[in-house]
């Protein structure tokens, strides 16, 4: 891959292996260029971004299916809803603020699936997925943890990557949704400001909230601007300066009724692959044959794994309406913003 990306500097790229660790993951981790290239250049941001997304994947072949997604979305993917955001359909995919998105959501799922503070959370576990914690609990069998910490990483980066490319897919970079409707100004398409409110940096800004939005419609304020921390996203900044949110118990709002969105993260998506990973993996640490793990695209849509962002979406779109509605505000003149609840404690 280094020979594709950089032909006539691809002895500058880091190519040793680190325990399955992804460029992205070490790019993130070091937060400089250093722990990709030997001798850091001037490297095109559009380029580099697709380069470390790539690198998401263990199987060369799904290749194909990243370069179909992009080219059915020059064609026709979504294009009616390009049209009433008044979008240039044919340039979406060429913002390196979507490759950039899109390596920051698979990154914020990848630390999820081997986050067992997270796993810990999940409601209404299954013996398997009890056992395998219990197991990963003990200090005696560190030959075990190590395994099935490596195994995670290895199954988690890929699995993350599908998840990804479905949402893009299916949903869509920029989903028309009725109720948070926007249409680009011609102001703002020549700014080109409309790439950074893409749909996995909107899912991003709704998962690191650490409070809602109150519901009371009297409370509705003109103008009131909400915490700095909250809109960190809408900075020309990467999305993924906000701290990722570990602690799992930080789930309820002031509406008891209303949790905050990491919580279903973690009680499905979450859920989903640590039930798929505890099954595929025997007592001894090897891989059963069935049930399969999907270590393809299409066993990842055979399976239904898909599901949990399809409803995700309508959570969004209803829920949370007024949350993404916050997230879309620069781009809706004249727009109420509504007044963040207070953390109750």
């Amino acid at each position: 891959m280094a020979n594709v990306f950089y032909p006539n500097t691809s002895t500058n790229i880091k190519t040793e292996y680190l325990k399955g660790i992804t460029y992205f993951e070490r790019f993130k981790t070091r937060s400089d260029l250093t722990s990709i290239f030997i001798t850091p250049s001037t490297s095109d941001e559009l380029h580099l971004a697709v380069f470390l997304l790539l690198d998401f994947l263990s199987r060369p072949c799904e290749l194909e299916t990243i370069l179909k997604l992009i080219r059915d979305g020059y064609k026709h993917d979504h294009f009616k809803d390009s049209i009433k955001h008044n979008l240039p359909h044919a340039e979406i995919w060429s913002s390196v603020k979507v490759y950039e998105a899109i390596n920051d959501f698979t990154y914020f799922l990848i630390k999820m699936f081997q986050d067992f503070r997270a796993w810990g959370k999940i409601e209404n576990p299954t013996t398997e997925v009890n056992q395998f914690l219990e197991k990963m609990a003990s200090s005696e069998i560190t030959n075990f943890k190590k395994l099935h910490q490596f195994q995670i990483k290895r199954c988690c980066q890929q699995y993350a990557l599908f998840s990804a490319l479905y949402i893009a897919k299916y949903i869509g970079l920029y989903p028309y949704v009725d109720g948070i409707a926007w249409s680009l100004t011609s102001e703002q398409e020549n700014a080109g400001i409309y790439s950074k409110y893409n749909i996995f940096n909107w899912m991003i800004h709704l998962l690191k909230m650490k409070s809602l939005i109150q519901d009371d419609e009297s409370q509705k304020v003109p103008g009131d601007d909400f915490d700095d921390d909250q809109h960190e996203g809408m900075s020309d900044g990467d999305m993924s300066s906000q701290s990722f949110i570990e602690d799992g118990s930080m789930y309820t709002s002031p509406d008891e009724d209303k949790k905050l969105p990491i919580h279903f993260f973690h009680t499905n998506v979450l859920q989903r692959f640590a039930n798929l990973f505890t099954i595929q993996v025997s007592k001894t640490g090897n891989f059963v044959s069935s049930p399969k793990f999907p270590w393809t695209y299409k066993d990842f849509l055979e399976q239904q794994c898909h599901i949990d962002f399809d409803d995700f979406f309508s959570l969004m779109c209803n829920q949370y309406k007024r949350e993404s509605h916050d997230f879309f505000q620069p781009l809706i003149p004249g727009s109420i913003r509504y007044k963040k609840k207070k953390e109750e404690g």
